[in-house]
């Protein structure tokens, strides 16, 4: 009986020192990547998160920017697997919540986009982008007024998002049959 606790102990103790190894190793790997993202050396990036997440499948990080690498090009269907993966590991990822919305307005299912957009609209350096995309869904189904509302707050925002926001007020005029303010709009931008 002793013997079997003792192997068990064992067992339970390399098993811990090998999920270690694998944390340790899929960190290493997507720093690297991260470096290779920034660079926008994105097959160098997407190599390295693959690497990351084999050595770790439950590592969040390394999912979830082996999700944002997938966004940047433009294969939105592994964006939401992998941000969705990275939420079921860790549910408080907060800039995973922009992400994968963004990545369903990408994909139009605006629809799905819009709980994730709202979710991060509530966190103060991811609101302006979250309300332009929100936004965007929003137009998308035809929900002109609360369309409207989020370009508002994402024109009022950070100036990066201002140029966008305005053009889509301009379009929701134009929608509207408000000609006048839809060139004003447009003239801005």
């Amino acid at each position: 009986h002793a013997g079997r606790l003792g192997l068990a102990t064992l067992c339970a103790g390399l098993a811990l020192a090998a999920t270690a190894r694998a944390s340790e190793q899929s960190e290493i790997l997507y720093s690297r990547g991260l470096v290779a993202l920034q660079d926008e050396n994105y097959a160098e990036a997407l190599s390295l998160f693959d690497r990351a997440v084999q050595a770790d499948p439950a590592d969040a990080s390394a999912l979830f920017y082996r999700g944002v690498t997938r966004g940047r090009t433009k294969d939105y269907a592994g964006a939401i697997a992998d941000l969705g993966a990275a939420l079921r590991h860790d549910p408080d990822l907060s800039e995973a919540w922009l992400e994968i919305g963004v990545a369903y307005v990408q994909s139009a299912r605006y629809q799905e986009a819009i709980p994730w957009l709202q979710r991060a609209q509530g966190v103060a350096e991811f609101a302006d982008q979250a309300s332009l995309f929100l936004g965007i869904a929003q137009l998308r189904l035809s929900r002109l007024p609360e369309a409207r509302q989020n370009f508002e707050r994402a024109a009022a925002g950070e100036a990066s998002w201002r140029v966008p926001a305005t053009y889509y007020l301009g379009v929701i005029a134009f929608q509207e049959g408000r000609y006048d303010d839809a060139v004003l709009h447009f003239e801005e931008v």
